[in-house]
């Protein structure tokens, strides 16, 4: 029974499920170290509760392939194996090393197993997880630094700053993506929790993404964002006149403060009737009336920004390039195109 319940426990990533980071350097000799730090957690912690468990981790080049790449790595307290791991609050923390060579440039895939108290062996957790991460903490300046090492042409100082910076850019503060080896789509980044972004978020397209409500285990469900050349908000709802044709609709009482440029739409319902703005907003609320009595109406008003924020940075809708800019796109199939006619 607790064997085929292991089977079926599914981990998810944290954080795109792999975190990687760069060792502190203990000589001239290493611009890098090969170990990373490995992150999951458990999708359902009545199977694989706080605790301390045996486990056993390989490398394989697909879901299903036997080829195995690099050292199986087993963590069991056994002679001088590595302490079995703990999950702690649900979540698995290792460190793995698997080599120079295991990471060249080619998808992997992690098989995690885990032994219980009253199974003989270790059991297989699947699916396989792939494995995206290393690739990216390998940056050009770690490729100079090995020369430089191997041409003894380097200081300790000299390594030190090329780990710290990605060409000549404060690695804390800047991210260089325009090492063609990190132009792979394998490399999503996925935020398991709430993102709070202070500035302005630029995009190619947006969507929501969930478990589709008719099928949520077999399938996704996408919608893709409402877009504007303009800091737009959106407010709409239904109200229905009164006995003399009247109503009035209340909106939130910072929408004044929040707003402007206020434009109307209005949606007869039910009936054939008339329908006008028959008073503005004022005072966070608008009047609306109606050549009929009793007559629902859908109505959506919309405004532009007006806070401090948007007030000062406003998104500019057509931009010129820059020079180093020109010729190129942000999307290569659309500049490819382009050459082509």
């Amino acid at each position: 029974m607790c064997r085929t319940i292991a089977r079926q426990i599914r981990l998810v990533r944290l954080s795109g499920a792999l975190v990687c980071a760069l060792l502190s350097m203990v000589h001239a000799a290493a611009a890098q170290t090969t170990r990373f730090t490995y992150q999951v957690r458990v999708a359902d912690a009545n199977l694989l509760p706080d605790g301390t468990y045996p486990m056993r981790f390989t490398l394989f080049e697909d879901e299903t392939s036997t080829t195995q790449v690099g050292p199986t790595l087993t963590f069991d307290s056994a002679g001088s194996n590595p302490k079995a791991l703990d999950v702690i609050n649900g979540v698995l923390t290792v460190q793995l090393d698997f080599g120079a060579d295991a990471f060249s440039g080619k998808d992997r895939y992690l098989n995690i197993e885990v032994k219980y108290p009253i199974d003989p062996d270790f059991v297989t957790i699947s699916p396989r997880r792939q494995l995206t991460s290393p690739y990216a903490i390998r940056s050009l300046n770690a490729t100079v630094a090995e020369k430089a090492k191997l041409a003894d042409q380097a200081t300790l100082a000299d390594i030190a700053t090329n780990a710290q910076r990605l060409g000549g850019v404060d690695a804390s503060k800047y991210l260089q993506i325009d090492d063609s080896r990190l132009a792979d789509p394998r490399l999503t980044v996925g935020v398991p929790g709430n993102l709070n972004v202070a500035g302005t978020l630029s995009k190619g397209a947006g969507s929501f993404k969930i478990d589709h409500p008719l099928d949520p285990e077999n399938k996704f469900l996408y919608h893709s964002f409402v877009e504007s050349p303009d800091m737009m908000n959106v407010y709409n709802g239904n109200v229905t006149t009164d006995g003399h044709g009247n109503a009035s609709v209340s909106l939130p009482n910072y929408f004044e403060a929040l707003n402007r440029d206020f434009r109307y739409q209005l949606t007869v319902i039910g009936q054939f009737a008339q329908a006008i703005v028959s008073q503005e907003i004022e005072g966070n609320a608008f009047k609306i009336r109606t050549d009929k009595p009793n007559v629902k109406v859908s109505w959506q008003v919309t405004g532009i920004r007006r806070d401090k924020f948007a007030e000062d940075n406003r998104i500019q809708v057509e931009v010129e390039k820059t020079r180093a800019e020109k010729g190129k796109c942000l999307y290569a199939p659309l500049c490819a195109g382009a050459a082509a006619n």
